[in-house]
């Protein structure tokens, strides 16, 4: 059967115009779906090893470190991903997540997270055999607002690699009954955000709050130091319960060079 001389090019041009949108196509995962992610599904995780796209190194989830929600309310935990090639993603819907206490709360497939009950958990997300960092989450029912951020952290170098923290007292209508102070090694960017669930992590210096606002690190052993400062008030719903701030901008210490500053 011969096509006629008004037929073939309208079919000509039908052809050319599919091969235009399948190359046109961006992120498709190679298995017919395009523009859906940019990689391969399943994810490389390693675990097939004649598989040469990109693998998926780490998950990060947002937010991260440790924070308080009051009871009745909730938060949208997200997946992101960091793969081989550098590329970071949100993965939040190819994630497993999971929690280590399921009295405090009920966490969904999708990573919604609702506080039920007062305690503490900890959520973490899951692609095989690679694990997210952890959320440290604490369920809340106070009625008691939390304590502003210590101001003015500031200090001076001691003879034997020793350090005087000073900051300024938090405002009186807060009744803080003192305040709590970690160290670290590296930048507390990270490292002190699980301040806000954790005040017993291994950063902090003392096991009880400080009653002023002067303190001096005796064992420092200097290089550089990094140091934030919490204050604590009782919750007047529950007066065995602390309600911590929001922690103090780090202050960094350099001990050879004998700079001190926020940073």
């Amino acid at each position: 059967m011969r096509l006629s001389a008004v037929t073939s090019p309208f079919l000509l041009a039908l052809a050319l115009t599919g091969l235009v949108l399948t190359a046109g196509c961006k992120g498709n995962d190679n298995n017919g779906n395009p523009g859906l992610y940019p990689f391969q599904l399943p994810i490389n995780t390693g675990l097939d090893t004649t598989r040469l796209d990109p693998v998926l190194t780490s998950i990060r989830l947002e937010p991260g470190g440790g924070l308080d929600i009051q009871l009745g309310t909730g938060i949208e935990v997200r997946a992101i991903g960091t793969f081989s090639d550098g590329l970071v993603t949100d993965i939040t819907d190819l994630t497993t997540f999971t929690q280590t206490n399921f009295s405090v709360g009920s966490l969904s497939s999708s990573g919604r997270f609702v506080a039920q009950n007062t305690g503490q958990t900890t959520i973490y997300g899951r692609v095989n055999q690679i694990y997210s960092d952890a959320l440290f989450v604490r369920a809340v029912n106070l009625i008691t607002t939390r304590p502003s951020a210590v101001q003015d952290l500031d200090g001076v170098i001691l003879p034997g690699n020793r350090f005087r923290l000073t900051w300024a007292p938090s405002p009186s209508e807060e009744n803080v009954i003192g305040y709590v102070i970690y160290r670290a090694r590296t930048s507390a960017e990270f490292t002190f955000k699980q301040a806000d669930s954790d005040p017993n992590s291994p950063q902090s210096i003392q096991a009880d709050p400080i009653p002023g606002t002067i303190y001096t690190d005796e064992t420092a052993v200097g290089g550089v130091v990094y140091y934030v400062v919490q204050a604590i008030r009782k919750d007047v719903n529950d007066p065995d319960a602390r309600v911590y701030g929001r922690p103090s901008r780090q202050l960094k210490v350099n001990f050879a060079t004998g700079e001190v500053g926020e940073d």
